[in-house]
């Protein structure tokens, strides 16, 4: 209240109005509805014709009996999650005694070996894992084209306890979501249905990592229900670039996809853009969304395509918490703060989306800064749209921090960067219309 200095603070100067979003209804066969936000697959997926179907197990000849098994427990869990799961071809790969494990080269043989595929599942021990990974990884997504599965836990006890199916039907889910498969299904802003909008959502990143090539990567969706998404990448001319000089191809090239599925072109695209600091805002606006806004009037013949770009910012000082029964607690998620400590002057947000116990530490909001808007989307629709995303990463049954597309448009940088090869060869067409990724 006051002190030998003289200085007063308001108590109630710390308190600001926020809103809470309900959480959105999760579609699998029955749609659920979370339970703090997360939620637990336990019936079956969407995607009713979800299958693994013309795939292969890879092993040490010396584990065969634990390949085995664990293609027994992901037949298991398969019938619970309507999942058809076909036997797999299984590829024992027999190595020196004084070996320790399987070489990728042994691994990328076995692959061309057995042409025409759909999925290969590798069994690595965790020792040497890292430096076969990256080989494998190369190998599959830049010349094979097959989505790849890694299974490291070497932990895992094969019995018929609950937290075992669990970890399987999570593999399992992981394969059929590279195959395309739809797992589940969150229900979209009101505002999109009723007024007939058709939306593409793009997720832009750069990844930047010592020793490695900078790689852009740019995520995009291409069905209505936000459930299919196109993938792109491409290597930067110098290390350490943040800018994404060729955002308006990309773009382009992800509203062909839109259109091919939807034989239309999306009328309005919303671009959550990461990794931008606030000195670089103004270079953003300069260097990528005027060549996207030209480059959208080109693609579509100076048809009316609107778009909104949002500037995504993650690492904040800022918390938010709620009163509860006198006591300060984490927001749960959903908690919308979008006045008092945004800019006056600009359309920007606050969003918790995640929800967090108060043993876990205090929950980190994330800024979504709208720093170009054309569409006649309600700012309710944007907060719904950003907070509904957040549900959509299938590695994840719950609410993210960010939107999916930001969550795979990292994962992806950190997968082609980390593994690219010096070549710089692209990933296979075929493998960019799913999250090979994952």
């Amino acid at each position: 209240d006051g002190n030998d200095l003289g200085i007063r603070v308001d108590p109630k100067s710390n308190k600001i109005r926020g809103q809470l979003l309900d959480f959105p209804q999760i579609m699998l066969k029955r749609p659920t509805i979370p339970d703090k936000g997360n939620f637990i697959i336990k019936s079956h997926i969407y995607d009713q014709n979800a299958s693994l179907s013309n795939w292969m197990i890879v092993f040490n000849s010396r584990d065969e009996e634990l390949a085995f098994q664990f293609a027994h427990k992901l037949n298991e869990c398969s019938k619970s999650l309507g999942i058809k799961v076909n036997k797999p071809k299984m590829q024992g790969i027999s190595i020196a005694k004084d070996a320790k494990s399987i070489r990728d080269d042994e691994i990328t043989k076995a692959i061309e070996k057995n042409a025409g595929i759909g999925m290969v599942l590798v069994f690595l021990p965790k020792q040497n894992a890292d430096r076969v990974y990256k080989k494998v990884k190369v190998y599959c997504n830049q010349v094979a084209g097959i989505p790849s599965q890694f299974f490291t836990n070497w932990s895992f006890k094969f019995t018929k306890n609950i937290e075992n199916l669990s970890v399987a039907s999570k593999v399992l889910m992981q394969m059929c979501a590279k195959m395309k498969a739809k797992i589940w299904k969150v229900q979209t802003p009101v505002d999109v249905n009723v007024n007939g909008h058709q939306v593409m959502i793009v997720g832009a990143d750069v990844f930047h990592k010592s020793m490695h090539e900078s790689v852009t990567s740019v995520v995009s969706s291409y069905d209505k229900d936000f459930c299919s998404y196109y993938s792109q990448t491409s290597v930067q001319k110098r290390k350490g670039d943040d800018t994404l000089y060729d955002i308006a191809e990309k773009v382009k090239l992800a509203a062909r996809r839109y259109v091919k599925e939807n034989k239309h072109p999306p009328n309005i695209i919303v671009v959550y853009r990461d990794g931008v600091g606030q000195g670089q805002i103004e270079s953003v606006r300069e260097k990528e969304l005027k060549s996207l806004i030209k480059g959208l009037q080109q693609e579509f013949n100076g048809k009316a395509v609107k778009l909104a770009y949002i500037i995504v910012t993650k690492r904040l000082s800022d918390r938010f918490f709620v009163s509860v029964q006198g006591q300060l607690d984490n927001p749960q998620g959903g908690l919308i703060v979008d006045s008092e400590v945004v800019k006056e002057d600009q359309f920007d947000y606050f969003m918790v989306a995640q929800a967090v116990s108060r043993n876990q530490g205090t929950a980190t909001p994330t800024n979504y800064n709208v720093i170009y808007n054309d569409t006649d989307l309600k700012a309710e629709t944007f907060y719904e749209m950003t907070y509904f995303q957040c549900f959509s990463y299938y590695n994840w049954s719950g609410p993210l921090k960010v939107p999916a597309v930001i969550m795979m448009a990292n994962k992806q940088a950190l997968v082609v960067g980390s593994t690219h090869s010096k070549d710089n060869r692209d990933t296979v067409e075929s493998l960019k219309d799913g999250p090979f990724y994952l």
